[in-house]
């Protein structure tokens, strides 16, 4: 009753006026109450943002000890095997060591606050120092 268009019927009397603006402010107040409370199910309580926020800053924490770990166990493979002249087993090249370095700390870079990464990142920065001297 309170569209606009070709063809439509409509209130001629003033009650039936007032009754069809009363009806559509209703309805409109309805699916207004209804868009509210559908968003307001859908969206995350604080508790939640902050669960999910925890876990993508151990996730981040995870990708970087990942990383310092497979940058170390390269190193000491590479160090093993060209100490011991092993051949037949692969050996990680200087390209390969490189390329986990660069992993590394690009990982790093995204600053997560957790003692595991900082403590493995030193550890591989100073294992680095020792090499510079070495060579």
């Amino acid at each position: 009753m309170s569209s606009v268009g070709y063809g439509d019927m409509y209130a001629v009397t003033p009650v039936g006026r007032f009754l069809t603006l009363i009806a559509t402010f209703l309805g409109v107040i309805f699916l207004s109450l209804m868009v509210a409370l559908i968003t307001q199910s859908l969206a995350l309580a604080e508790r939640e943002a902050l669960s999910v926020h925890k876990v993508k800053d151990q996730q981040r924490c995870a990708r970087s000890i990942q990383a310092a770990l497979q940058y170390h166990a390269a190193r000491q493979k590479r160090y093993r095997l060209l100490a011991q002249g092993d051949t037949d087993e692969y050996c990680p090249t200087v390209e390969d060591l490189l390329a986990l370095k660069a992993r590394l700390h690009s990982v790093t870079k995204k600053r997560a606050d957790c003692p595991e990464k900082q403590h493995m990142v030193e550890v591989a920065r100073q294992e680095h120092r020792m090499d510079m001297l070495q060579d």
